[in-house]
């Protein structure tokens, strides 16, 4: 009797008996030969007996089934000693009968097929598991260690902040599992504090694109404006999003830089250890139960002039204005908030700290877009975005390390983006996100050159004869491998336009008329290192500064980042911002996602929020305006806001929560 053998090295070997029946390969519960692999479709092939011999037919598979690594788009027949390849899992026909039973345990696979293992098993056969968790002593060791790495890890240490600052500070933490399962119902009145104890407030903020300043309605945590209820794939994305991430045995590759300040490496070897100075009369005192002595900060010199907006000013005159405070530090007005927010947006997608906001509020426009073009965070969400504008997303990540120093490569200038471009296309990753020549050479003419294969049927025919590796000409050029098809299309004047079209809409909200967009495209072909020029001079440009008018609706990436950073002084690991934007990708609309994440934050208590007992609402609910929306409140907002407050169900998190759910905040 034939059989078939699961060979892969991530899993315990297996064998099928293959008898008269049909079988179905799939990772599905219905398959008879299942193993729960991604890259297996549910129900991925078929393998029938018949009396020409054993037949193997894909079934529409996303990754493809292989006979002997060549890939079969229709039945192929099949017989001992041949190798194959399901998705990514490789398995081979054999003959005869299984190997004798041992002593070691296995793992049990699917439920209907014949299956013969090195030892027997009473229970009903299941899923082949992944190698190295065998034996529970072994899963405990792994336990073990995840919790040293964990407790060991690096502490990270806040940055010092006044007063004013540190009213709501943030603490980087993971989101808490606390949650409410149950939705907020809408308010009834602008205000809505009586039910519960943190009731959302009505949005008493204006659309920012109504100059009126009209009020917008409140949001219903379990349900969307739109009426969209939340489906049960957002609820099992919610469900990662609130459960604490564990602790990674192994580095996750996360290629946005997480501490933009830094300029140069930090080392990762441990430093020597000090022996302490010990003080007698000190350790004394401390034995004798006093209270040590609080350190207090050395004195600064107060300026006598402040720099803004590239000018000096004597500080005097900035008091008088109420651009700076006593202590020389700068008080960027709501105009130069905006831009700064704005800037941050486009370019780091996530929203300045409070820190950067003084920073930048010193400097000239052409001196503001220098400093954040110059921040290396920059080519890391370059680089996820074209990564998402690929799908290599969650399995088709790539993790090789050449791929994740991309973003580092392209800061150093030691790679232009068309470098970058080519790279992440000739990948692996993209190859296997895009099986087979129709897929594969339609993607790249679609993606990259904007160019709809329907309507080009011998173009899309010559460029998958060339993937196929026989020799083709594709746009005059001829080849006949997928490297070469790349290069080709690569070297197209549409590339290169295509490109710059999706990074101005980006930038400006809409595609710039051809008048402008054939010049630069011209010019960056020409030269791909002018790339940042180009961009630079975009962002002085009038059609740049008109964006200001009306307002831009936060993509995902840009409202989970930037809530981060308003909420932790921090942007979210790659495993967060996965979590979280598989969260909000599960509906249509986000937006009642968007406040689920915001509560299960906020009520994680990792966000620093103050008691209300400590809080005076007069200060503190403005520089809550300035902090998660970079302007100070209406007369009306405050006055609305100041009436909530009075309620006794009104705590801190009921106001963040009204600001960071309004429209004001999903817009920027």
């Amino acid at each position: 009797m034939a059989h078939l053998l699961l060979d892969h090295p991530d899993y315990e070997p297996l064998r099928w008996a293959i008898d008269e029946r049909l079988l179905l390969i799939g990772r599905g519960t219905e398959a008879d030969i299942r193993i729960p692999d991604r890259s297996i479709s549910r129900i991925h092939a078929r393998l029938e007996p018949t009396p020409d011999g054993l037949k193997l037919e894909d079934l529409g598979s996303a990754n493809g089934t292989f006979v002997n690594d060549v890939r079969i788009d229709g039945p192929a027949f099949i017989s001992v000693g041949d190798t194959l390849m399901i998705g990514s899992v490789g398995m081979r026909v054999v003959a005869g009968d299984p190997p004798r039973p041992t002593t070691r345990r296995d793992t049990p696979a699917s439920d209907d097929a014949t299956v013969v293992r090195d030892a027997p098993s009473s229970s009903p056969s299941e899923a082949p598991t992944r190698r190295g968790v065998a034996t529970p002593i072994i899963a405990t060791l792994l336990i073990v260690a995840a919790v040293i790495l964990w407790a060991t890890r690096p502490k990270t240490t806040p940055s010092p902040t006044t007063p004013s600052e540190s009213v709501g500070g943030a603490v980087a933490a993971s989101p808490s599992t606390d949650a409410p399962k149950s939705s907020t119902s809408r308010a009834a009145t602008p205000i809505a504090t009586d039910a519960v104890a943190d009731a959302p407030i009505t949005d008493a903020m204006p659309s920012p694109s109504n100059p009126e300043r009209e009020m917008s309605t409140p949001i219903d945590i379990a349900k969307s404006d739109s009426g969209t209820e939340m489906t049960e794939a957002a609820r099992r994305a919610l469900e990662e999003l609130e459960r604490p991430t564990p602790p990674a045995v192994e580095a996750t590759p996360t290629v946005i830089p997480q501490n933009p300040t830094v300029e140069k490496p930090i080392s990762t070897t441990p430093p020597t250890p000090v022996a302490p100075v010990v003080d007698a009369d000190a350790a004394a005192r401390l034995l004798a139960g006093a209270t040590p002595p609080t350190p207090t900060e050395a004195p600064t010199a107060v300026p006598t002039t402040v720099r803004l907006r590239g000018v000096d000013m004597p500080l005097a005159t900035a008091i008088d204005r109420g651009l700076a405070d006593e202590r020389g530090r700068l008080l960027p007005t709501d105009d130069d908030r905006f831009l700064i927010r704005r800037l941050h947006l486009d370019l780091l997608c996530r929203t300045p700290s409070e820190d950067e906001y003084r920073r930048c509020a010193a400097l000239g426009d052409a001196e503001l877009v220098d400093r954040v073009m110059a921040n290396p965070e920059r080519w890391g969400t370059w680089y996820e975005d074209e990564l998402y504008f690929m799908l290599l997303l969650d399995d088709f990540r790539p993790p090789e390390d050449r791929m994740r120093d991309l973003p580092g490569r392209l800061s150093a200038n030691a790679a232009t983006w068309k470098d970058a471009l080519t790279e992440i296309v000739k990948s692996q990753y993209f190859n296997a996100r895009n099986p087979g020549n129709d897929t594969y050479v339609t993607v790249v003419f679609e993606q990259m050159l904007g160019i709809t294969v329907q309507k080009e049927p011998q173009l899309l025919e010559a460029g998958k004869k060339m993937y196929d590796g026989y020799a083709s000409a594709v746009f005059g050029k001829r080849g006949k491998s997928q490297g070469d098809l790349v290069d080709i299309a690569v070297a197209h004047p549409a590339f290169t336009s295509t490109y710059l079209a999706r990074l101005l809409k980006r930038l400006l909200g809409e595609t710039p008329p051809k008048t402008i967009l054939d010049p630069l495209a011209k010019r960056l072909a020409a030269d791909p290192s002018a790339h940042d020029a180009i961009l630079r001079e975009l962002l002085l440009s009038p059609a740049y500064g008109k964006t200001r008018a009306a307002a831009r609706r936060k993509s995902d990436p840009q409202f989970i980042r930037g809530l981060w950073q308003d909420l932790f002084g921090r942007v979210p690991t790659y495993q967060e911002l996965r979590n979280v934007r598989n969260a909000t990708q599960a509906l249509a609309d986000p937006t009642g996602i968007r406040s689920v994440i915001v509560r299960t934050l906020l009520d994680g208590g990792k966000a620093g929020l103050p008691e209300k007992s400590e809080v005076r609402p007069d200060v503190w609910i403005p520089d809550q305006f300035r902090r998660f929306l970079g302007r100070k409140p209406s007369q009306e907002e405050l006055a609305a806001f100041s009436a909530a407050w009075a309620k006794d169900a009104c705590k801190p998190g009921t106001i963040l929560h009204a600001l960071l759910t309004g429209t004001d905040y999903d817009h920027y």
